[in-house]
């Protein structure tokens, strides 16, 4: 724990966690955190990640170095950090917080060599380029802050490492994804009750009986009805929904990022029984082509895209097996009325299927869940199972994320215009005057990414609310100004969106 010194030239070995710093041209005090001790979660004690996240992702943290930078040349200067090398079962990531909060991850350089940090003879290893990123220098009206733990601001350079068991690290993809995460956290389900909001809400035993006056709920990636509609829980809104449903209310937990729509939509019909079902539907983000697909595809639709999913999320035999015979016959289906929040109806570039997109999509969620309110609805062990995905040398379509980037198959098989009744709240989010530091920052993250044009953080407003073929009623919208600071996590939180959803659905 004692503090070190990084000059330039002259590599600094940080004892007891297996990796050294080195730099041409920064100046640095060097402190290391504990690998034990209390954990006190995501932004406050002396992790970057808590160690449910770590679990989650069968990931496990092997240290941090924070850097108190004394100098450095005017791009804000590069530091490389230097890992022994591991087998081919095993991967290592690194995690860079900048001053501002700011983080981005960084896979290993094909080569490495460094002699001088190990001693003896030059043996190969991981090296991983930092170029550092200058503090930030936000307009007048943003307001400076503290370091995210009240004291000086610090760059953290935080290793993280799995391990794979039987196969090599960059031979998986969706695969991994699939079976390392959404079999275990996030499992296809039903939710229901009083409970479908808690993050230990049981799974509905059965099938959701027929009925004609249902409301469904449909979450986004990385997310779970408790924690995508967190918002509503326990909330008046809520109680107006009970009045009108009564317990015909669920929610559908579903896997969003290595298995597909269409394979979403044929799960949800398996938890139909036999007869009529009537929905109006409540989505988040990419629930909104969930529930699209569920009323604009056909069973052999359905059936075409779920053999182009197995090919794109390389199924395993007996998953494939357990839709043999699929159908959806017996089951009357009818989606009456959507409701979309932030939903890339006409798709999202952060889920462009090319690893500068998908280290974007990495960098920036993994940044809002560090600093922006709402992010509970990401889930950060599902953000560091993806990020394997970087490690292998071609990276894979993964069908969940596929489906929603601009020029996916699935858009053109979709309607091109809202339906009457349907409505959509959205936003643009851009800091205002107060905003902090690290909103400022973590938004010009995002703008290169959809070049300039007004987001939330995740999505396009156009992408919303601008159909191809039409756009929705005017009294059915509901869109968030800049200086209202909502964004992508946090639309459910605005007693407006509370207010007007119960009048869209014929409540008010």
């Amino acid at each position: 724990m004692g503090e070190m010194r990084l000059v330039p030239g002259s590599p600094l070995k940080i004892e007891g966690l297996g990796f050294a710093l080195a730099s041409d041209s920064v100046v640095a005090d060097v402190r290391t955190a504990p690998l034990v001790g209390p954990l006190e979660g995501w932004r406050r004690g002396e992790v970057l990640i808590p160690a449910e996240a770590m679990a989650e992702a069968q990931m496990e943290d092997l240290g941090a170095a924070f850097l108190d930078v004394k100098s450095a040349d005017e791009r804000g200067g590069r530091v490389s950090a230097y890992a022994e090398s591991v087998g081919e079962d095993e991967g290592r990531l690194l995690l860079y917080c900048d001053e501002n909060g700011v983080v981005t991850v960084h896979v290993p350089e094909p080569e490495a060599h460094l002699e001088t940090a190990w001693g003896g003879p030059a043996r190969g290893g991981l090296r991983f380029d930092i170029p550092l990123r200058p503090a930030a220098e936000p307009p007048g009206d943003v307001a400076a802050v503290a370091g995210r733990w009240g004291g000086p601001r610090e760059t953290i350079l935080n290793l993280i490492g799995w391990k794979v068991v039987g196969g090599l690290v960059s031979s998986f993809g969706p695969q991994l994804v699939r079976s390392l995460w959404e079999s275990r956290s996030g499992p296809m389900r039903i939710v229901t009750g009083e409970a479908m909001f808690e993050e230990q809400a049981p799974a509905m035993a059965g099938k959701i009986p027929p009925g004609d006056d249902g409301l469904l709920f449909i979450h986004g990636t990385f997310s779970r009805t408790a924690k995508g509609f967190k918002g509503v829980g326990n909330t008046a809104f809520l109680s107006s929904m009970s009045q009108r449903y009564g317990d015909r209310i669920y929610g559908f937990d579903h896997a969003t990022v290595a298995t597909g729509i269409a394979t979403n939509v044929m799960q949800f019909y398996d938890q139909l029984a036999p007869g009529r079902h009537v929905f109006d539907v409540i989505c988040h983000s990419r629930g909104g082509l969930v529930a699209r697909a569920m009323r604009d595809l056909s069973e052999a639709q359905l059936k075409e895209r779920f053999e182009l999913d197995c090919q794109r999320g390389n199924y395993g035999k007996a998953f494939i097996k357990s839709f043999d015979g699929w159908s959806g016959s017996g089951v009357d289906l009818e989606i009456r009325r959507i409701i979309f929040a932030g939903s890339p109806n006409r798709g999202t570039m952060i889920a462009a299927p090319q690893r500068t997109y998908l280290k974007k999509l990495l960098d920036i969620l993994i940044t809002a869940s560090n600093l922006l309110p709402g992010a509970e609805a990401i889930s950060i062990g599902g953000v560091l199972t993806l990020a394997k995905v970087l490690m292998n040398e071609a990276i894979p379509k993964l069908p969940g994320l596929d489906d929603i980037h601009p020029e996916s198959s699935l858009l053109g098989l979709l309607g091109d215009a809202p339906a009457a009744e349907d409505a959509a709240v959205w936003a643009d989010f851009e800091p205002g005057p107060g905003t902090k530091v690290p909103y400022y920052v973590g938004d010009l993250l995002l703008d290169p990414v959809f070049r300039g044009e007004p987001n939330d953080m995740a999505v396009r407003g156009a992408s919303v609310s601008d159909w191809p073929g039409g756009s929705f009623d005017p009294t059915r919208k509901l869109f968030f100004e800049p200086e209202k600071a909502v964004w992508h996590c946090t639309l459910f939180a605005q007693s407006e969106t509370r207010d007007r959803i119960p009048e869209w659905l014929g409540l008010g």
